[in-house]
């Protein structure tokens, strides 16, 4: 008996080493004993070296090979008849995603980008960026920040700081060398009407 054309089945198993799934025809293998190896149609621009996630229960679609009912091909998803979502293209998988581009990978949004990764969260819109994370590191010989940097806690630098331009300090207090300045921090001085000496700071 040849079978063409394409004919419901479920997936009863899948060995992503071999790449192969266990299938039964609906309804022609109700009640059989045992499911037939099935093959993975890929699309044209697909390989076997990438790792599609089928799970047990999943509704297919399967053709055979020359039409010979012992080597099912599935070629694609049936669909759910409810419950679907129409808003949203999802691709989901048990590992890991892997995209390469040999030149430029854009990605374009037209309200907003989110990447979450645990606790962590970037938000990109077209007013700012904003990063949500417990610690921020960056590993680069040189930033360069053009307009204005506000930090709103507390700014910390190891190895010296350096500036051109004014300086101002508003509230607070500064201490070097357990030197307070422009609260404790005093210096004495003589004046005998001729030259005026300091005394070392307090």
């Amino acid at each position: 008996m040849m079978m063409f054309g394409k004919y419901p089945a479920v997936v009863m198993s899948y060995d992503g080493g071999t790449r192969l799934a266990k299938v039964k025809l609906e309804p022609l293998d109700e009640g059989a004993d045992t499911a037939l190896d099935a093959e993975l149609f890929y699309p044209l621009g697909d390989k076997s070296n990438t790792a599609i996630e089928i799970l047990d229960n999943d509704p297919v679609w399967v053709e055979f090979e020359a039409g010979d009912p012992r080597y099912p091909i599935i070629v694609g998803y049936r669909n759910k008849r409810e419950g679907n979502d129409d808003t949203t293209r999802r691709y989901h998988h048990h590992g890991n995603f892997e995209l390469k581009a040999d030149q430029e990978f854009l990605i374009e949004a037209g309200q907003k980008i989110t990447l979450k990764v645990a606790g962590s969260l970037l938000e990109m819109d077209g007013d700012m960026i904003k990063m949500t994370t417990p610690l921020t590191t960056f590993e680069t010989s040189l930033a360069t920040f053009s307009q204005l940097v506000n930090v709103l806690a507390m700014l910390s630098a190891n190895g010296g700081l350096t500036g051109v331009g004014n300086t101002a300090f508003s509230g607070g207090t500064m201490t070097h060398n357990g030197k307070n300045f422009g609260d404790t921090h005093t210096h004495r001085y003589t004046d005998d009407g001729v030259a005026m000496t300091t005394d070392e700071p307090s």
